[in-house]
């Protein structure tokens, strides 16, 4: 494929990047043609991670300033069915169900706006990194279309911030910056611009034995949304996740 969507590449044993980089556009959207060609893409990370050949994996945008903006909305508008709407909120249940079934942890690194199922997309990852820039913004706006969210939204946010924080999110279509999306208990940290560029935002070293670990503790954020990685002790034995933000 000239141009590929999606473009998956190990950058130190067991560790690997997943690049989101839609041609042709200025943002990254969800639309048919995205979720055709990340259906091959999850297959062969099911495939790795089965084989043990992926320790971690971080969700990048390649686009500067942009993470995900949510659905095509032109693919919404041409729904000329109930039924053909139902078949879209499905095939994007099915790619978060996926994603968030993945047996390695996954790092959704967000470097601009992560909305409707950009959000979706980060709350079906193991944890959540933000950029501090003010462009960056996180939520479910969909309630200002109409609509709710469509890709299990309604269910991972509750979990994760609770009902009150999530509904008051849902239904007002609020989003939030990394500050107040730390507070609410959305990601688990949020990193200055100047220290957010490039793939080193996400640093791994692994060690074995040892647990997977994010500086400052934020990994107890993390396990009671993501608890199948641990064991009694809350621990994961087989290697070392390590989120630097210097």
């Amino acid at each position: 494929m000239a141009n590929p969507i999606f473009k998956l590449q190990e950058n130190s044993p067991k560790f690997w990047t997943l690049t989101f980089d839609l041609p042709g556009e200025k943002v990254n959207k969800l639309g048919k043609a995205v979720l055709d060609e990340i259906e091959p893409v999850l297959t062969q990370l099911e495939k790795l991670g089965k084989e043990g050949k992926v320790d971690a994996l971080a969700l990048i945008s390649g686009k500067p300033g942009q993470f995900i903006a949510g659905a095509d909305i032109e693919m919404l508008q041409a729904c000329q069915s109930s039924q053909e709407a139902q078949a879209i909120s499905e095939a994007g249940q099915n790619l978060m169900n996926r994603w968030e079934d993945l047996p390695f942890p996954t790092v959704a690194v967000v470097n601009g706006p992560a909305l409707g199922g950009g959000c979706e997309f980060c709350l079906a990852s193991t944890a959540i990194v933000m950029s501090q820039d003010p462009a960056a913004k996180i939520g479910l706006p969909e309630v200002m279309l109409g609509l709710i969210p469509g890709s299990g939204g309604c269910v991972r946010l509750p979990r994760k911030i609770g009902l009150a924080g999530a509904f008051d999110l849902i239904l007002t279509g609020k989003t939030l910056n990394a500050e107040r999306a730390m507070k609410a208990g959305l990601i688990t940290y949020g990193k200055q611009l100047s220290q957010f560029v490039g793939k080193k935002n996400v640093r791994v070293n692994t060690v074995s034995p040892g647990p997977i670990y994010f500086e400052g503790g934020a990994w107890e954020m993390i396990k009671g949304t993501q608890p199948k990685f641990f064991d009694s002790r809350g621990e994961l034995p087989r290697e070392r996740l390590r989120l630097d933000p210097s």
